[in-house]
């Protein structure tokens, strides 16, 4: 076996078990049901008002080992409710997408969450036909 494959492969193995680590030692925060009142949409009419947004967040943490029921080793979940909404508001954006997006990377700047699965919905946008919704998630691994 060639000395570069040979390198390749310890590299992978290196980093598979290292993710592996980092794995073995989080846990998760859902914060469901986030309700919002904002601007948001493409179109004229849907600009004029703020409309209804349901936001669910499901963020991957990494555990201190020695959290010891200690409030400061942990996310505010109150603190990340009310940066969510101040970001919403502020953004105005076009798209459920890019809101979505925003709100993940605003999530991934704690220095203790991994990732971000960001789930947002209007409920009230096509008149009860259907709900629009949309999936994000990015991870700082």
């Amino acid at each position: 076996m060639p000395l570069i494959d040979s390198i390749d492969k310890l590299a992978c193995i290196l980093l598979s078990k290292t993710r592996k680590q980092n794995m073995q030692h989080s846990y998760k925060i859902f914060l469901r049901d986030l309700h919002i009142n904002a601007i948001i949409g493409v179109f004229p009419e849907e600009r004029k008002a703020p409309q209804a947004l349901r936001v669910n967040i499901e963020l991957q943490v990494a555990k201190n080992k020695n959290l010891a029921d200690d409030y400061s080793k942990v996310p505010c979940y109150k603190l990340l409710c009310e940066e969510i909404e101040i970001l919403t508001i502020k953004l105005q954006p076009q798209l459920l997408e890019s809101l979505a997006e925003e709100i993940a990377k605003l999530c991934l700047q704690h220095e203790v969450i991994m990732s971000a699965k960001i789930d947002i919905e209007k409920p009230q946008a096509l008149d009860g036909k259907a709900i629009p919704a949309v999936q994000v998630y990015l991870d700082n691994l």
